[in-house]
């Protein structure tokens, strides 16, 4: 089975835009005081520094450097992607032939291997 480069594009486009959301979507929490600073804990809405993740909440930020890591939040990562790759499949629909040129494909596999690079150097600097 071969892909065919719609599907590609699809696929490189929805994982772009998991993470450009991943990273625009970080919050502060206003509950959270560097002055009082508490151990990390994920009942413990004190303790979490920010917030991350659009639709789903993925990440609970503890204060840089301290804290878990990124493995919290497996399921709520490839949860998000899902609902992005549901949206890119509609956009995909509604541009019909354009959407099999190779240069497109060419953009999104660009696209997404940036984000990817960009997205996990972005975790390093939020958890390490």
């Amino acid at each position: 089975m071969t892909l065919k480069v719609r599907e590609i594009s699809i696929f490189c486009f929805a994982w772009s835009a998991n993470w450009f959301s991943l990273i625009a979507s970080f919050c502060l929490n206003p509950s959270f005081s560097k002055s009082s600073v508490v151990p990390f804990d994920l009942n413990n809405p004190n303790s979490i520094y920010a917030t991350g993740g659009f639709p789903f909440k993925v990440y609970d930020y503890p204060l840089p450097p301290m804290g878990p890591g990124p493995e919290q939040s497996e399921i709520p990562f490839l949860m998000n992607f899902i609902f992005w790759l549901l949206v890119t499949i509609l956009f995909f629909l509604l541009l019909k032939k354009q959407a099999d040129n190779k240069k497109i494909m060419a953009v999104s596999i660009t696209a997404a291997v940036l984000s990817t690079v960009i997205g996990l150097v972005y975790l390093v600097l939020k958890f390490d």
